[in-house]
């Protein structure tokens, strides 16, 4: 009789095992792009005030495991001020504010938007990148760009916006992410 308890409880414990192990090999793999000559930017008029803006994209890859491959499910995007300790949703490319990314995909952020010749620093909604959110000015600017998904973990990256000088042929934006 104590055999046969013993050997239900070895197996209870190990199932359990296989399951956490099971678990933590098909989490997906979710990865902000950190090379910030890879980011897109694109230059757009706001139909609200007709000026132009701006607007920086970053790519978020579900990069494949070795073993198990999953979906990376219900994906948010969030910035975090340092400077100010708050947390904003941001949205993702065509709107929603959740996605799935499948395995060996990428989904793209609306990550900010910088207005013409004024330098001010717009972070979008979790519906768009427009309506326009108070601005932030005086580079440099620090934030965190979080990416969470229910069924694993996310990625975070700390964004630093060192100078904006703009020119028409190139990037105006000197930005660094770790």
């Amino acid at each position: 009789m104590i055999e046969l308890i013993l050997s239900g409880l070895i197996g209870l414990l190990s199932g359990f095992g296989v399951k956490f192990f099971y678990d933590e090999i098909k989490q997906p793999n979710l990865k902000i792009n950190d090379n910030p000559n890879e980011l897109e930017y694109v230059r757009c008029i706001n139909d609200e005030d007709h000026l132009e803006y701006l607007v920086y994209r970053i790519f978020v890859y579900n990069k494949q495991r070795l073993a198990l491959n999953s979906a990376a499910d219900n994906c948010i995007a969030w910035i975090t001020s340092i400077n100010r300790e708050t947390k904003e949703q941001i949205s993702w490319i065509g709107g929603p504010n959740k996605i799935t990314i499948n395995v060996d995909d990428y989904q793209k952020v609306n990550l900010f938007a910088i207005r013409w010749r004024t330098n001010d620093i717009f972070f979008g909604t979790e519906k768009d990148i427009f309506p326009l959110r108070q601005p932030h000015r005086n580079p440099p600017f620090e934030f965190n760009l979080k990416i969470t998904c229910s069924n694993g973990l996310g990625d975070i990256k700390k964004i630093r916006i060192n100078n904006i000088t703009w020119t028409r042929s190139q990037n105006p934006v000197d930005i660094i992410i770790s």
